[in-house]
């Protein structure tokens, strides 16, 4: 053969393996599409070449070699397009593709030299299996592949390819080869601590994985064919100055003073502290976390903890639960009416519960549903269980719904004929009218309601509710104390130093008795009340000399209160004093307790007294008498003077008519010089 010179124009064998045991279609090898077939087997092909750059096929030669199989070698050798075939026996072949041309060239002598060049070659293992008679004809024609107008041009870096980089371009573009960013990398020791600093800075481009670099980053390339081209690195390395990584800790939202930061050095770690004196009210402390939502990475107080970098931890405050104790419903048993409408009252203990939400259930919806806020509806007639639960507490209610005329409103068209009552009488229904009016807008005079709201313990207005299915309405009523009726008397000695008593036998009623003494001026006055005297007997003092007694009494249960007569309390020496007489009705006198002395010279006793009896409306005197002897008159009053009547001692008698019944009463005195 000639001498060849093998120019980097490249082509492959392109196979498509059809046999009626076909085992494997091979196609598109770069340069060529050719086909074999094999009447019996199969086979399978590789690349052979690369592409180069045109050629008139019709001056490549080919030479085509079946080799290495259980028979001799056979070649077939020629130029442009042809089919060929050759005979062999079963068992594993080789066959290769050699592909060359003869190009002219002048000497130095202007001689036409002739050389051959290699522009491609290859082979493919094809393993022959038997036919139907042993016979195996293999047929094989190659064709010009027609040269792709793009093609691909990929880069890698450290045996990746970088995907981002690659480029699909037209056939003779040319590109800018990228520059890659220099970087670096941080050797550590087992325990993560830094050790060392390794420098990656670019050098260029290869498009030989294992060669130097041979095309600089930035630099033109004109793309002919695909193309791959690998990162080339100058690698330095050095030492290291420790990494300080700060951790610094917020209250986030809490008081009282957080941890102090802290400086770690890179691959060291630290025990995460606890909350100290931070708190945060409804809230306990939850940790450390990242985010100041607490969605971050968390870490438990007491964590040993590895920073990577600067960080901030916030305070996690996760929020104190109270459960709900206890759900209480109201009333525990209803009737309401179909198509009415009705809540119960739920209770949630305690009030400060995290979670107060009540969820409503019926067991029986078709007899009554219940809404999410608890509003029942009543559907059909029968029962069904409403059930209210909170933080899984729960309280159920019966509801019965009842099929019957359902009533809008009510009004009490009539008021009972009493409506004042005194304390402790009991109320009086009759004259009273209720009517209600139905869902149909017919009316109708009801009874079997509901009266609530009296009480006749207490005085005042008191409203009166009257219920019916759930409607009401209202009207008030007076209870009043009785008045009290009756008379009081004071019996005793009017002097200092005596006891004065309350006579109440003609008070009306039962109940505790209130006393209030007073002492007056005038027997017309009501007087002042006396510090202290608030019992039934009053001892009297030398205050009380000269003045008015009398006694104001109250009683339980009674508006108003009953006062007695005046009695004259006398001083000693004075001119004369005066006696005022008040009825008894009990004994049918005019009763008094004097027994006094008066003298002609009126200085250790008076020298005189009056006599006055308490007349009402229709009251008279019939006449006085004095140790049995008449004194003219029939006035209500009388003096007696000492110097009318000789020393001694007399009895002075008075008769009167009061409130249409008799009366008589006397007195005893002492006439001194």
């Amino acid at each position: 053969m000639k001498n060849r010179k093998t120019i980097f124009i490249s082509f492959a064998l392109a196979a498509v393996v059809c046999s009626l045991f076909l085992s494997g279609c091979f196609s598109e090898w770069n340069g060529y599409e050719g086909t074999f077939s094999i009447s019996v087997g199969g086979g399978n092909a590789r690349n052979l070449g690369h592409w180069a750059d045109e050629i008139d096929y019709d001056d490549i030669t080919h030479t085509i070699t079946v080799s290495g199989g259980p028979g001799p070698e056979q070649t077939e050798t020629f130029k442009g397009v042809k089919t060929v075939s050759f005979s062999v026996s079963p068992g594993l072949w080789n066959i290769s593709v050699e592909a060359y041309v003869t190009l002219e060239s002048g000497g130095s002598d202007g001689e036409t030299i002739h050389e051959e060049y290699l522009i491609a070659e290859g082979s493919a293992s094809v393993e022959i299996k038997p036919g139907p008679n042993g016979a195996v004809v293999i047929q094989m024609e190659l064709l010009p592949l027609i040269k792709p107008e793009t093609f691909s041009v990929t880069f890698y870096d450290k045996g990746e390819q970088l995907e981002e980089l690659t480029q699909i371009v037209p056939d003779g573009a040319e590109i800018t080869l990228p520059v890659l960013d220099d970087y670096e990398e941080t050797r550590l020791e087992d325990d993560e601590k830094p050790i060392e600093k390794i420098t990656y800075t670019f050098d260029g481009w290869t498009d030989n994985i294992e060669g130097p670099p041979n095309y600089e980053g930035g630099g033109k390339y004109i793309v002919t064919g695909n193309a791959e081209f690998f990162a080339c690195w100058d690698v330095s390395s050095g030492g290291i100055s420790p990494t300080i990584y700060t951790v610094i800790f917020e209250a986030n939202g809490a008081t009282g003073t957080p941890p102090h930061k802290l400086e770690i050095e890179a691959g060291e770690g630290m025990t995460l502290p606890d909350a100290g004196s931070l708190q945060k009210a409804g809230y306990t402390f939850g940790g450390w976390n990242t985010n100041e939502d607490g969605m971050g990475d968390n870490f438990e107080a007491g964590l040993f903890y590895k920073p990577s970098g600067d960080i901030i931890l916030y305070a996690k405050w996760e929020p104190v639960i109270i459960p709900v104790t206890s759900v209480t419903l109201k009333p525990p048993v209803l009737e309401i009416f179909i198509g009415h409408e009705a809540t119960l009252d739920v209770t949630v203990e305690p009030a400060s519960a995290t979670n107060r939400t009540v969820t409503w259930t019926s067991n029986n919806n078709a007899v009554a549903a219940v809404d999410e806020k608890g509003l029942i509806t009543a559907i059909a007639e029968g029962t069904a269980i409403i059930t209210a639960t909170a933080d899984g507490k729960e309280a159920s209610s019966a509801v019965t719904v009842i099929d019957g005329k359902a009533i809008s409103r009510i009004a009490v068209t009539a008021m009972p004929n009493k409506i004042k009552y005194f304390i402790r009488e009991n109320f009086e229904p009759a004259g009273m009218v209720v009517t209600a009016t139905f869902l149909d807008n017919t009316t109708e005079v009801i009874t079997g309601y509901e009266i609530t709201g009296y009480d006749s313990e207490t005085p005042g207005v008191k409203t009166i509710t009257v219920k019916m299915q759930g409607k009401e309405d209202t009207f008030t009523v007076t209870v009043a104390l009785p008045e009290l009726t009756g008379t009081v008397s004071i019996t005793g000695t009017a002097r200092a130093g005596q006891i004065l008593r309350v006579n109440t036998t003609n008070l009306m009623g039962e109940g505790t008795i209130s006393y209030q003494w007073k002492r007056g001026d005038l027997a017309t006055s009501a007087g002042t009340p006396i510090d202290g005297a608030t019992a039934s007997a009053y001892t009297l003092t030398t205050d009380d000399e000269g003045k008015y007694i009398t006694v104001t009494v109250e009683r339980d249960g009674y508006s108003g209160s009953a006062t007695s007569g005046f009695v004259y309390v006398p001083q000693p020496g004075t001119a004369g004093i005066e006696i005022v007489l008040w009825p008894d009705e009990i004994e049918g006198k005019l009763v008094s307790d004097f027994d006094g002395v008066i003298s002609k010279a009126g200085t250790a006793n008076p020298a005189s007294f009056q006599i006055i009896v308490e007349l009402g409306a229709g009251d008279r005197i019939l006449g006085w008498t004095i140790s049995g002897f008449p004194i003219n008159g029939i006035n209500n009053s009388i003096t007696i003077d000492a110097a009318d009547y000789n020393t001694g001692r007399y009895t002075l008698v008075v008769m009167a008519v009061i409130n249409g019944k008799p009366y008589s009463g006397e007195i005893r005195f002492t006439v001194e010089q």
